[in-house]
């Protein structure tokens, strides 16, 4: 499956590890959005896990969106995502 990351973190340091291990899995989108282009569903739960380890879910947000095509024109998605995990 293909995943978009989106997340909004306030702590420099903790923003720097999210950005450092979610760069392990994809590429980098803009400053806060990576896209993973390929994961099994048993790797997104293992994200999940060390996403929650990493943030402080009171101050922070991240949303995983599981995509099934993207599809860019100048820079914009055109379909949009169906389904997403929001945590």
């Amino acid at each position: 499956m293909k995943v978009v990351v989106a997340y909004d973190v306030s702590d420099d340091t903790t923003r720097n590890k999210l950005s450092q291990l979610l760069s392990s899995y994809g590429y980098r989108y803009q400053l806060s959005v990576f896209y993973i282009p390929s994961i099994t569903r048993t790797e997104v739960d293992k994200l999940v896990k060390r996403i929650k380890r990493i943030i402080n879910p009171k101050t922070d947000r991240v949303r995983i969106y599981l995509v099934e095509k993207l599809e860019w024109v100048e820079g914009y998605i055109l379909e949009p995502w169906e389904s997403f995990k929001v945590f």
